[in-house]
């Protein structure tokens, strides 16, 4: 993370987005453990001073990959 001061009311992006089929391993890391990636996201945000934050990712991807995410511990 490149930044030097708090970004105060700014937004963290989290690029989900697979442009190569060779990295669908992404996917399924999120598929498997989509806490970890929301956590994460709101560790980023809470760093910088974010108010939003968002998840890029494909529209017909996304419900796969947060499928699990009812039955992960929170």
């Amino acid at each position: 993370m490149k930044l030097q001061k708090k970004l105060n009311h700014g937004t963290v992006i989290v690029n989900a987005v697979e442009s190569e089929p060779i990295l669908s391993y992404n996917i399924q890391r999120i598929e498997s453990s989509p806490m970890k990636l929301i956590k994460g996201l709101l560790y980023a945000m809470k760093a910088v001073g974010a108010e939003k934050g968002i998840i890029a990712i494909k529209a017909l991807e996304w419900r796969t990959a947060f499928s699990n995410i009812a039955e992960e511990e929170v």
